[in-house]
């Protein structure tokens, strides 16, 4: 006899398989706590954006994982109160990952097992806003250094920053057309000071690079491969080449004044 064989017990197993499949598949980490708010249980998800192996969190406190930043401790006890409290909820947590990386997830917690003020597990479904906080912090920095003493080259350097902060792989410039029509680099940080020499007084156009063209052409430029784009010809490939720049994607901002 198989479970197929009892149509009740046939539905049920295949409830639980589809419920395992979504768990496994899923792109967002899922923790299973117990009453005592160890961790019992983690998907593959956790382990891909956390990068924690289960051995290395299970059975230990939910802490294990969460920032250990003083101004994040009141959303830590919130979160520990609302588990015992044994409720659903959501809140904002900042979490670490293995490599030291600073994550924030919105957390939606479900009591599973037993009612309101019993022992039981709970499950908490993680969603990544990492990308939205850092995108909120870096308007935050921008705004305090539009409102402070820093000048307008300082905070175009305060952008590229923050930009290659937020990723990495990324090298940020922010290129100003002056009145006679050529290129001024007015913020960078990784990018060499020696390519914003090169760049400054070149006149812009449809084949002085990608920022050339989307300030000729008014609209977004994307160069996947910097070494074949005709518009990006010599002197301009030679500079950017060597630095490991294989690709450039431009959008031009036209200034109110």
């Amino acid at each position: 006899m198989t479970p197929r064989d009892m149509p009740g017990l046939a539905d049920g197993v295949d409830a639980a398989g589809r419920y395992a499949t979504i768990v496994t598949q899923s792109d967002r980490p899922m923790m299973i706590l117990d009453s005592l708010d160890r961790i019992v249980f983690v998907n593959p998800a956790f382990t891909r954006v956390l990068g924690y192996a289960p051995h290395e969190v299970l059975a230990r406190d939910v802490s294990v994982m969460l920032s250990a930043h003083e101004a994040d401790m009141p959303a830590l006890r919130e979160f520990r109160a609302n588990l015992g409290a044994r409720r659903s909820f959501e809140i904002d947590l900042h979490a670490r990952a293995r490599d030291g990386r600073d994550l924030w997830f919105c957390s939606a917690a479900s009591p599973v097992g037993g009612g309101a003020g019993t022992e039981g597990e709970t499950v908490v479904v993680m969603t990544d806003e990492t990308q939205y906080v850092a995108l909120r912090d870096l308007r935050m920095e921008v705004m305090a250094a539009l409102t402070g003493a820093m000048d307008f080259p300082g905070v175009m350097g305060l952008i590229c920053r923050l930009i290659e902060d937020i990723t990495p792989d990324v090298v940020a410039t922010i290129t100003v057309r002056s009145e006679d029509g050529s290129a001024w680099m007015a913020g960078r940080h990784a990018m060499p000071a020696s390519v914003a020499m090169a760049w400054a007084g070149m006149a812009m156009g449809p084949m002085t690079g990608s920022c050339g063209a989307a300030v000729h052409m008014g609209d977004e430029i994307l160069a996947a491969d910097i070494g074949s784009d005709p518009r990006w010809a010599n002197p301009l490939r030679d500079l950017v080449l060597p630095l490991g720049l294989a690709a450039c994607w431009s959008s031009p901002n036209r200034m109110r004044d």
